[in-house]
């Protein structure tokens, strides 16, 4: 039997076991208590609010209605009711709560305000994931018992089509199921090859209302929690992939904790006890044998006579990624790199994704589009072959989809770690926010959350309010004998230009006093010339998930081995594409060597010249997320060094 037969019969074994396992409200015995019909069940040992919240489909919410003695925790033996007839639906024109953003709002804010995890609110506002601003009307809310806009193709009797340019994924999302359990009803449906009017059968959703004018509502999300006492250096992300969690889990279950101090009890969510991280269930780990075999699908055009820059660069990092295959051929496994050639059309994936070859593959570098990255990973969660997204960054579909390697950090979770490290590592120097009247802001999402984590932990800030350029007389102000970060609200090249000055004297004036310091943002890394003397002179620290100096030894190395085999040295861009599949290579090759394509396996980190990867999982039923960045320091003396979170 094939390696492709022996997994797609062990998927269809574990969605038979899920189906076997799952159960309804309405198949439990019904009583009367004081007039009214209920269905009631009985807790076993051991079990917790979440599990059955996840078995019964309701919400912590619901069951607390009925059952208030919940919150308490539950106990062998304990009765629990549910209302016959559950929640009556509004009828009309129901329109989704809304909410104006603002001055000081982020979608992080926003979204504990109204009882939403981060990815709801991104959900509902897509646009936001560039940061709200003031005035903007955003979604807070979905109306209860509305349909999905697409639930117009979905028919009584389950069977739904398959619209112009859909994926399965989005039909999946639109109707609260999963991709694996639409394959498990549709046996002859390709996930590699399917068009528009397509007609496949869809498992109930849970947000379409029945006969009985009820809408069976799905689980909020919410996780009872245990106690955790928190230790000297733990972090957020310490201390949610020692209990594998996800760090939104854990701050969702601690939504008022902006920063971790030693002693300090947190939530702890009971999910984590229940399954363990190494199931066979979030992973099928692939046939290895003893090779490595990377495929990667690009939209190369190599049949197009002239070539755009942009397929130029996405050729460059297919030569970084040979250039690892290169400096690691004795790694002790044959590799075997195959390309694709995407086209950058939907008939070029369709082509490519009917490629038997492909499915020999343990890893996928997909495609920069969101559509056909989407279809790549529907063929990895199919085949058992993990995909990797290194393009599409606002792609949330590693959250449901077990087989997605997402290689950039979220924005959220990325300010959030930069934060932890600039508190942390702050030498006690007191922060002071500087902003320009009438100048950008376009960090004041930054600004808010830093702010939070220093009321949090009872920390000193000021905040200074300048007119044209920063005054030095303005910083006379400061005691002289304290030390002091300043960090402005905007990202800007312009407005830093109006502080550097000022701070420039103000370390002259002090004999260059090693009290102050500038922190930015990812931004800054571009900036030359002038700018980045300045940044040298103040002692600045800047957050980035990438970063190589222009004159870095290990980077003019690896581009002075490309030139060697291709000629031409890596085009000007940010990130280098060259460096980008250099650094993928290296990763990927050390990875599968060391885990055989199975990222439960521990995987060693992997500190790159340019890119950094080292990914944990997404939450129980999520793929997996690379949470490297970096920290660097332009140091006094044009020195520069970065430093891996």
């Amino acid at each position: 039997m094939t390696a492709i037969k022996r997994s797609a019969l062990v998927s269809f074994f574990i969605m038979a076991m899920a189906f076997a396992t799952s159960a309804s409200v309405d198949t439990l015995p019904t009583k009367t208590v004081d007039g009214r019909s209920y269905h009631y069940y009985t807790v076993q040992d051991k079990e917790t609010v979440y599990g059955l919240c996840q078995r019964f489909g309701v919400s912590r919410e619901e069951l607390m209605a009925t059952n208030p003695s919940v919150a308490d925790g539950l106990k062998s033996g304990q009765v629990l009711l549910f209302p016959i007839g559950g929640i009556s639906v509004q009828t009309g024109d129901v329109k989704p709560e809304t909410y104006v953003v603002k001055k000081g709002d982020s979608g992080y804010g926003i979204s504990h305000r109204f009882n939403l995890t981060l990815d709801e609110f991104y959900a509902l506002n897509p646009e936001a994931r560039d940061g709200v601003r003031q005035g903007q009307i955003v979604v807070v809310g979905k109306p209860k018992g509305v349909q999905p806009q697409s639930d117009a193709k979905l028919s009584a009797d389950g069977t739904y089509v398959i619209g112009e340019g859909e994926t399965l994924y989005r039909i999946a999302t639109e109707h609260n199921v999963k991709v694996a359990d639409i394959l498990h009803l549709n046996p002859d449906l390709d996930p590699a090859n399917y068009k528009a009017g397509t007609v496949i059968m869809l498992p109930q959703s849970s947000n379409v209302v029945d006969g009985s004018g009820t809408v069976p509502v799905k689980n909020s999300g919410e996780l009872s929690a245990g106690k955790y006492k928190v230790k000297q250096a733990d972090t957020f992300y310490s201390v949610a992939m020692a209990h594998g969690l996800s760090v939104e889990q854990l701050q969702a279950a601690n939504p008022d904790v902006y920063m971790l101090q030693e002693g300090m009890l947190i939530n702890i969510p009971d999910a984590c006890s229940e399954r363990s991280i190494s199931s066979e269930v979030l992973t099928i780990k692939p046939i290895l044998g003893d090779s490595i075999k990377i495929a990667v699908a690009l939209p190369f055009k190599a049949s197009n006579k002239t070539r755009s820059r942009q397929d130029q660069l996405y050729a460059e990092f297919y030569k970084g990624l040979l250039l690892a295959v290169d400096s690691l051929r004795n790694i002790g496994h044959p590799v075997k790199i195959m390309a694709f050639d995407t086209e950058g059309t939907t008939e070029g994936v369709s082509r490519v994704l009917m490629d038997p070859v492909l499915a020999t593959a343990q890893v996928i570098v997909a495609p920069d589009q969101a559509d056909q990255f989407e279809r790549f990973a529907e063929y990895g969660m199919a085949h058992g072959i993990n995909v990797l997204n290194l393009f599409v960054v606002k792609s949330d579909t590693y959250l449901t989809n077990p087989r997605v390697l997402h290689a950039t950090i979220p924005h959220d979770s990325m300010y959030g770690k930069a934060i932890e490290y600039m508190v942390r590592n702050s030498g006690g120097s007191i922060p002071v926010i500087l902003r320009r009247k009438g100048g950008s802001t376009d960090k004041e999402e930054f600004i808010t959350m830093l702010k939070k984590t220093l009321d949090s932990m009872g920390r000193e800030y000021k905040e200074l309010e300048f007119s044209d350029k920063l005054g030095v007389g303005q910083l006379a102000e400061l005691d002289k004998n304290s030390r002091y970060a300043f960090i402005p609200v905007s990202s800007k090249r312009d407005e830093l230009n109006y502080i550097l000055p000022a701070l420039q004297q103000l370390l002259k004036d002090s004999g260059y006093s090693s009290n102050y310091r500038l922190w930015g943002y990812p931004e800054w890394i571009t900036f030359r010339g002038e700018t980045l003397d300045g940044m040298h002179e103040v002692n600045t620290y800047i957050f980035s998930r990438f970063y190589s100096a222009v004159d870095d030894a290990q980077k003019d190395a690896v581009e002075e081995r490309f030139s060697y085999w291709y000629g031409p040295k890596f085009l000007p861009a940010m990130p280098s594409q060259g460096l980008y599949g250099f650094d993928c290579g290296m990763y990927l090759l050390k990875a599968i060597a060391a885990n055989g394509g199975d990222f439960n396996v521990e995987t060693p980190a992997y500190e790159g010249v340019q890119n950094g990867f080292h990914f944990r999982r997404a939450g129980f039923d999520g793929g997996w997320i690379n949470d490297e960045m970096y920290i660097i320091n332009f140091f006094p003396g044009k020195m520069t060094y970065k430093t891996a979170l």
